[in-house]
């Protein structure tokens, strides 16, 4: 059974994963709209924090079920950047050992 931080630290390192990949340009949050409400006044009082996670991923019996966020450059095409995303994400987690039972990726701007 893996801790709410080992939780926490695969999805700092899915947030990182996704901002390095070729065309991304941002990535948000994907958390429920009280804690991204929550987490958007923490950053307004103290800055955003270099490492935040913002990949949500949740942890079940078979495997992780993740939800990426984000915008995209508008020289390539958004579904194009959206399979390199979602192949990504489901490298990352086969090479952790875990299960990838769903991996959402959304483009929610295109710059």
């Amino acid at each position: 059974m893996r801790t709410i931080e080992q939780n926490q630290d695969l999805s700092q390192r899915l947030t990182e994963l996704v901002r390095s990949l070729p065309g991304v340009t941002v990535v948000y949050p994907t958390a429920a709209l009280p804690a991204a409400v929550r987490g958007h006044i923490v950053s307004t009082v103290t800055g955003p924090q270099e490492g935040d996670a913002l990949v949500l991923v949740r942890l079940g019996p078979v495997g992780a079920r993740v939800s990426v966020n984000m915008g995209v450059s508008a020289h390539d095409s958004a579904s194009e950047q959206c399979r390199r995303v979602h192949a990504a994400v489901v490298a990352h987690l086969s090479a952790e050992g875990i299960s990838a039972t769903d991996v959402r990726v959304r483009v929610s701007s295109i710059d």
